[in-house]
């Protein structure tokens, strides 16, 4: 049976307004997410909020004022959804039925490229992001090094992908890799650019804490054998998952 989800959009987005969080939250979760799931080539929808008492792991500027998160899981053909997509987009603006008071830091279209599954998680790889989860483990990283990007690859399918869902409370974890020639409102990202996530049923705090932990010893023992200049990890941070009956206070309490 072929795939049900080929890409994903991901917008990593800042409020650029401190009052704004509220009206932001009601306004994606009750009008602008449930449009965009309508579409035919829309698969799932989900946002997380990066909660202050949440602390990256790894996080390079401007990436380290990131609020929320939102991945839209989509089929082919492309083109076609994507097309829809913004054109959805667009008209929502023409309405003014669009949130201002936010910007896009990073985001666009990213290819599937595989699915990982903790074995205590019973679903498939491939259904994991629809099991209720506590957050997620989003870590966005380029291959700097021109040539590496094959080394780099197999080596996150090999050691750091299982490495990552065998940490306990991690359910599950998909790579996925920029699609530079796709249509997108935002600035094109660089072919080598990667996005991971790990679905996450444990506490976000605490699974972000054994995930630094895992890493030191990787680095000690060498299953983490690049460093910055090979491969370079822009965002490495957990996220909660949004209650959708709010009260979105997580930066003004």
């Amino acid at each position: 049976m072929p795939a049900k989800v080929d890409f994903a959009y991901f917008s990593f987005t800042e409020i650029t307004d401190p009052a704004e969080h509220a009206s932001y939250n009601e306004w994606h979760l009750l009008d602008h997410m449930p449009e965009n799931l309508a579409l035919p080539g829309i698969v799932w929808g989900q946002r997380w909020v990066a909660a202050p008492e949440l602390e990256a792991i790894d996080a390079a500027d401007p990436l380290d004022g990131v609020h929320y998160v939102t991945a839209y899981l989509m089929t082919e053909p492309a083109e076609q959804t994507l097309g829809e997509f913004m054109g959805l987009g667009q008209r929502l603006r023409s309405l003014g039925r669009f949130h201002r008071q936010r910007r896009a830091v990073l985001g666009g279209p990213f290819r599937l490229v595989k699915c990982y599954a903790a074995p205590r998680a019973l679903v498939a790889p491939d259904a994991v992001p629809y099991r209720p989860h506590r957050g997620v483990l989003v870590t966005v990283a380029d291959v700097v090094e021109p040539g590496r990007s094959d080394e780099v690859g197999r080596w996150l399918d090999d050691v750091h992908l299982p490495d990552l869902v065998s940490v306990p409370g991690v359910a599950g974890a998909w790579w996925f890799q920029a699609m530079p020639d796709a249509a997108s409102t935002l600035p094109t990202n660089p072919p080598s650019r990667s996005v991971q996530v790990c679905w996450l049923d444990g506490d976000p705090a605490e699974v972000a804490g054994e995930v630094q932990a895992r890493l030191d010893a990787w680095r000690a023992d060498g299953r983490a054998p690049f460093g910055p200049s090979t491969w370079r990890v822009l965002l490495r941070r957990p996220l909660a998952t949004i209650d959708p009956h709010g009260p979105f206070d997580w930066f003004t309490r």
